[in-house]
Parts: structure tokens; sequence; C-alpha cells
């Protein structure tokens, strides 16, 4: 409305410049008012409309931002997941190198004890 009104105010003296009796500047004035009412009421079913996309685009990405938010759990779940099955491995890989060491020595000791035996 600020950048409105020295426009709104200029169109009018210029207007009332042109008028000579106090009936013509009375239209003349009410003329102005009511074009600049109707400017107004324009302006603002504009930015009602302008505004009420700006909400209902934030409606839909905060939607989606809540459905990443959802997605990035489920990945997060799923790599603890992996990652325990992981441990799970290791652990399990470390048993069979220990039982493969184990019967490994005991190989030896039972060739050994086979060779001394011949």
């Amino acid at each position: 409305m600020g950048k409105r009104c020295p426009a709104f105010t200029r169109q009018l003296i210029e207007r009332l410049h042109t008028v000579e009796d106090d009936e013509h500047i009375q239209e003349a004035v009410e003329s102005a008012m009511a074009h600049e009412n109707a400017s107004l009421v324009e302006e603002k079913a504009a930015l009602a409309k302008l505004l009420e996309r700006e909400r209902a685009e934030k409606v839909v990405k905060e939607k989606q931002l809540e459905q990443e938010k959802i997605e990035a759990e489920k990945v997060k779940a799923r790599a603890e997941q992996v990652e325990q099955l992981l441990r799970q491995k290791e652990k399990e890989l470390a048993l069979l190198k220990k039982q493969a060491g184990q019967d490994s020595w005991q190989v030896r000791q039972q060739k050994e004890q086979a060779g001394q035996a011949l």
C-alpha cells in the first residue's frame, strides 16, 4: 500500500486540477477511491491465493519430509541389522579359524605320534 498511495494521490491531484466545482471534485474523489478500493480488493484476492498456494506447498513438503524421515529410519534399522549380522559372522569366522588351528595342531600331533610309532 505504501507504493500505491503516492500514485493514487498523484493521480487524484492531477484529476482535481481539471475539475472546476465542488460537485465534480467530490465525484472525482469518490471515483478515485472506488478505483483504488477495487485495486486493493484485487490485490488482496491475489495475495490470498498466493498465501493459500504457499500453505498447500508447505503441507506437501512437510509430508515429503516426514516420508523421507520414515525411509531414513528404515534404512538405519536395516543398516543396524546388517552390522549385527556382520559382527555375528565375524565371531563365527574367528571361531572357525580357531577350530581350524586346533584341528591343524591335532593333525600335526597325530602325524608326529604316527612317525614315532614307526
